[in-house]
């Protein structure tokens, strides 16, 4: 069926996919005497009164009937559809007077609007139009290039599974020689506008590519090193790179060939995604970022370390100590030994050693003496940082956020360029700072900022690639001072104690025989969902804030994802006091609990925050208002996808949080993710009652598997070599 009309308004937009339920109104009634129809596909984001070409079909839904477009075409082949494009591009308090000159000036000069927007004088034909100055024409100009673009875009690239915001990004970054880019170099053009692999490759050959393209190999190394970050490791050996070439060709290729292995090496060899280091006689492949943040890592510390001086002197430490910190303990006191000089210090230990305390007493004592001086006190997530504050008393923030970090232009604006005034840098949670960031922290501060860095070795490493603390502290090169009183073990904590055993990779089960604040419900795998129930079920008016379940695991049938989907049924039920909507096939309604997936500085929201959906506008404007901690964030369409429902979350996470009530779900089928670091981190997030439910064996298990944190990094090595 074909229907030529105008486009009236839209209803509902997907605005990553394209896909759009709108209004529709035909030229001429079909034979049901219809010519207002509603109409549902993918298309791009049209202004009111396009007029359009649609061929699809009806279909009966049970409430209304619906048009299906199937094709869908620009229709300006008469003077009243022209109009009516023309109308829909124009500027506000620009109407039916100044379209009907237009198409009054195309039958004069006996052309088409497509013939006058394809010209290279198509702004100077508007300017001649009456009511057409300079900057109404390029606007006007510039709108109907970018209608009849991404038209012949989308009908070119949906095929391939691109969606429309990546065509709409494509038409931006290249304007009007986008097609041309495309078709000359799709694996490069493509690739900037973050179209996934995949779909290039679909498109590249069916468009007479070779699998041999060196540019798509190039492509396929750049996924190789991309692929190398995600594994915590800065490097591989040259044993390991076709292999590792291959697993990633196989996943993306469209193509049955494979590169020959000669092309493959000499790609790598001469990537720009990678680095070659054969210092050691054997070569080790980094990806260029690695290496590069690695290096700077080592250069700036050693210069820090070098041109250390006096901070703080004993006798002044001593006097701090006998007046404000005389209730510490030997080794807390023996921490203010890192407040001596301004070399890189570390402040080591686990849960309950009393590292909030020993920090607030060493700000205390440094200001003491420098009471005009700037203190910045960070933490990698926002979570950790809102934590931090309410511990220390201290105003603390990401570290993006200190490092000011500028999504549009991707980088950090404190940098070594315009490096930070602020005088000593307090940082939390260190254990989750990766090699990148950590470089671009030293990068924005001066030689002799005092730094003190705060962790525990033994939980979970970064996400990202390295393990800074663990390198730095192995090295020997920088202060460290380890707590080891356990305050809250003597308050009878047996999670403390638990949390211990299992960084010691020991477990003797009598201890959840008499701990009142431990509990372990031993079931099968089948019957895990239903004792998470049964336990939330007692705590539904515990804040949202204090009551956390942690799996290792987004799939299966105990993974984060069911769970989630069963708590808000408990916690947040359907009623209808509460708007819905329902976003890629997950349903959120007003009250969830839901957690920030990226950073996003401009809002002060950051990876990990946690926040309740305060309101749902769920009209053709679609709109979700979250509030963080009395920060309200407005999403829209465009952003939709970076939070998700936080009942249940990943214990990578939960780091930088803390609990009073958590149950962790532990059970067989989430071996490949049983490791002891895993278990301690997510046992050292709970601080009164903690139930672990499932398999004893499961979790005996991931205490003895201590070998998933190891990771390849040279940090160590060459701070050693470089300082002798």
């Amino acid at each position: 069926m074909k229907i030529d009309g105008i486009y009236q308004k839209t209803l509902f937009r997907n605005i990553k996919t394209g896909y759009a339920y709108f209004q529709f109104k035909s030229l001429k009634y079909d034979d049901d005497g219809e010519n207002f129809y509603k109409c549902r596909g993918v298309i791009p984001n049209y202004a009111p009164k396009t007029p359009l070409t649609l061929i699809g079909h009806k279909e009966d839904n049970g409430k209304e009937i619906i048009f299906i477009v199937e094709e869908i075409s620009l229709n300006i082949n008469n003077d009243i559809l022209t109009k009516s494009f023309v109308m829909a591009h124009l500027e506000a308090g620009m109407g039916s007077v100044c379209a009907d000159r237009v198409v009054a000036y195309l039958k004069i000069h006996n052309m088409t609007i497509e013939n006058l927007l394809q010209s290279d004088d198509a702004i100077k034909h508007m300017e001649q139009i009456k009511g057409f100055s300079h900057q109404k024409a390029v606007s006007f100009v510039k709108k109907t290039e970018g209608s009849l673009i991404e038209m012949g875009l989308l009908k070119e690239l949906s095929p391939y599974g691109i969606s429309f915001i990546q065509i709409n990004k494509l038409r931006k970054l290249y304007e009007r020689s986008v097609r041309t880019e495309i078709k000359e170099n799709p694996y490069l053009s493509m690739r900037r506008a973050d179209i996934p692999f995949e779909n290039i490759d679909a498109y590249a050959r069916d468009h007479g590519f070779t699998f041999c393209d060196p540019d798509r190999v190039r492509c396929i190394v750049n996924h190789m090193f991309y692929f190398l970050n995600t594994t915590g490791n800065s490097y591989c050996t040259a044993e390991e790179l076709l292999p590792m070439y291959r697993k990633i060709e196989r996943q993306v290729s469209c193509f049955d060939e494979q590169v020959p292995d000669g092309l493959v090496l000499f790609e790598i060899m001469s990537s720009k995604a990678g680095y070659v280091d054969t210092s050691t006689g054997t070569p080790l492949f980094y990806s260029k970022r690695a290496w590069e943040s690695e290096t700077n890592i080592v250069g700036d510390l050693i210069r820090m370390l070098r041109s250390a001086s006096e901070l703080v002197s004993e006798a002044e430490i001593d006097d701090y100590l006998q007046t404000d910190g005389n209730y510490l303990d030997d080794s807390q006191k023996a921490a203010f030994e890192l407040l001596r000089d301004t070399r890189p210090s570390f402040l080591i230990g686990g849960p309950g050693t009393g590292k909030t305390t020993t920090l607030k007493n060493l700000v205390a004592c440094y200001l003491k003496k420098y009471p005009d001086k700037r203190v910045a006190v960070c933490a990698p997530t926002g979570r950790a940082a809102k934590r931090m504050s309410e511990q220390t008393h201290l105003q603390a923030s990401t570290i993006h956020r200190f490092l000011r970090w500028n999504k549009e232009a991707n980088k950090f604006q404190i940098n070594e360029y315009n490096k930070s005034k602020v005088e000593f840098v307090l940082i939390d949670e260190a254990s989750m700072i990766d090699t990148y960031l950590f470089s671009s922290l030293l990068k924005g501060l001066s030689i002799n900022t005092k730094i003190i860095m705060v962790g525990d070795v033994d939980q979970l490493p970064s996400v990202g690639p390295g393990q800074v603390l663990e390198d730095l502290i192995a090295s020997s090169k920088v202060n460290v001072i380890r707590l080891n009183e356990l305050y809250r073990q003597q308050e009878n904590s047996n999670i403390i104690t638990l949390a211990y055993n299992i960084k010691k990779g020991c477990l003797d089960e009598e201890i959840f025989n008499k701990a009142e604040d431990l509990t372990f419900i031993s079931c099968s795998n089948d019957n895990v969902l239903a004792n998470i129930e049964e336990i939330s079920t007692t705590y539904l008016d515990y804040s949202y804030k204090n009551f956390q379940v942690l799996a290792p695991m987004y799939k299966t049938i105990n993974g984060i994802d069911a769970i989630n989907e069963h708590l808000q049924k408990i916690f947040n039920p359907k009623s209808s006091e509460r708007k819905e909507i329902l976003i890629s096939n997950i349903l959120y309604r007003e009250q969830d609990k839901v957690i920030q997936l990226t950073n996003m500085p401009d809002d002060n929201v950051f990876n990990g925050d946690v926040g309740i959906i305060e309101r749902i506008n769920n009209t053709s404007k679609k709109e979700i208002y979250i509030d963080f901690d009395g920060n309200v964030v407005k999403y829209s369409q465009s952003n939709f996808l970076n939070f998700k429902k936080a009942y249940a979350t990943s214990i990578h996470k939960s780091q930088g949080s803390e609990f009073d009530i958590v149950i962790i779900p532990i059970v067989k089928n989430f071996q490949k993710m049983l490791y002891r670091k895993l278990i301690y981190t997510a046992v050292t997030r709970c601080k009164k009652k903690l139930y672990l439910i499932g398999d004893i064996g499961a979790l005996k298990i991931a205490i003895a598997n201590n070998n998933n944190d190891l990771r390849r990094t040279t940090i160590k090595k060459f701070l050693i070599e470089g300082i002798k």
